[in-house]
Parts: C-alpha cells; structure tokens; sequence
C-alpha cells in the first residue's frame, strides 16, 4: 500500500501524524510525506526561512512515522508548485493508494474566497482520501457551531 501524506503547516503536523501513526496500515506500506510550497512564494529569498521548517517538519513527521511502522519505505519531500496540482500529480505518478490531507474547516464562502486543497484533492484524486481536520479551537467555538446547526434545523423543519 501507498500512503501519501501532504501537511500544510506546523498545526497539522502533530494531528496528521497522530492520526497514521495511530491507523493499522498492513506491513510494508510505503509512506510519501509531503509539503507544497507555492510557487509565487518559493521565488523568493525572503522565504528561505520558512522553507527550512518545512523541510524539518517533514522529516519530523517521516521519523516518527518509520520508528511507528519499522520496515516501512518512509520518505519526505518539499515540493513546489500548487498544492492541490502538485498532491494529485504525485498521487497519480507514484500511485498512491490513499492520500492523507488536512482542512482548515472553512466554511462554503471560505472554500469559495480562499480556494480548498483539500477539497480539490477529495473531488479530483484517483484514490481514497482522509481529510483529517484540525480540532475546535475552543467552547465559544462550539457554542456557535451547535447555535448555527439548530438555527439551520428550525428552518427546515415545520
């Protein structure tokens, strides 16, 4: 098995690695960890620092993967390009046999403004995809999702 693994920042490394190290792949999965810079940003100088972490999370992530699943073909990348062309290329290239994205949890107006990677994984991948989805960032958070969701019920129903 193929498991392609794309992070997108510091906030979803520790969640997405949690979430593979924490899954039963069968032995010898081969695991590709990947990060995306975009091209615009990755012309500039100014943005050697941030691609340094990168390349440490990544690498971060790959060992933590190769000491879960010892045997394991565990390598890690720092790609440039546009993210979601960039995860789809690789994915179709290697073949993956699932792909292991983040999301933000942006709203339909937010995909729409901002533009989903995971969303265009999801829709245009050959495989499977796991979209792991960072965590509520709080209890007023909560509330006004709960609020928003019985809203939406009282309109719908009668």
């Amino acid at each position: 098995m193929n498991v392609l693994i794309a992070v997108d920042g510091p906030e979803f490394g520790k969640i997405i690695s949690d979430f593979v190290c924490n899954y039963r792949f069968p032995p010898r999965t081969a695991f590709r960890v990947i990060t995306v810079v975009d091209t615009p940003r990755a012309a500039s100088a100014s943005q050697e620092p941030e691609i340094a972490v990168a390349r440490a999370l990544v690498r971060n992530i790959a060992q933590r993967i190769a000491d879960t699943f010892p045997g394991s073909d565990v390598r890690d990348a720092v790609i440039y390009g546009l993210p979601a062309q960039e995860i789809l290329d690789l994915s179709d290239e290697w073949p993956a046999h699932l792909i292991v994205v983040g999301s933000h949890g942006r709203r339909a107006i937010g995909r729409f403004v901002m533009g989903s990677v995971s969303t265009a994984v999801v829709l245009h991948a050959h495989c499977s995809v796991v979209v792991v989805r960072l965590p509520v960032a709080g209890a007023r958070e909560q509330e006004l999702r709960k609020t928003a969701v019985r809203g939406a019920i009282s309109h719908v129903t009668p």
